[in-house]
């Protein structure tokens, strides 16, 4: 299997898995909103360091707060969320350990 074989296949499990968890929690990642879309931070996953985890809730990405989807760049990547009346650009590794649940 060639090295881009093998990484397609792996991005289709964790899509998989990704759409799983969704429907058993009712809640998915910052990474996976739409442009508009409003959720409220439910939050910072375990994995991500703690020094990174605090710098989050320090930027307004703290449990309870509502945040939006606003525009990404051009690439896809960095994506652009408003939280906390301003708005912050994160890379999508770094969205990708935010969890949260839509707003209708």
């Amino acid at each position: 299997m060639s090295v881009l074989t093998h990484t397609l296949a792996e991005r289709r499990v964790e899509r998989v898995e990704r759409a799983d968890l969704t429907v058993a929690t009712g809640t998915v990642t910052l990474d996976t909103l739409r442009r508009g879309q409003r959720a409220m931070i439910i939050g910072v996953d375990e994995a991500l360091e703690p020094a990174w985890g605090r710098r989050m809730v320090d930027l307004g990405f703290a449990p309870g707060a509502t945040v939006e989807f606003i525009r990404r760049a051009p690439l896809g990547d960095p994506r652009v969320f408003r939280v906390a009346d301003y708005e912050v650009a994160l890379r999508r590794p770094l969205s990708r350990s935010i969890r949260v649940q839509l707003l209708p």
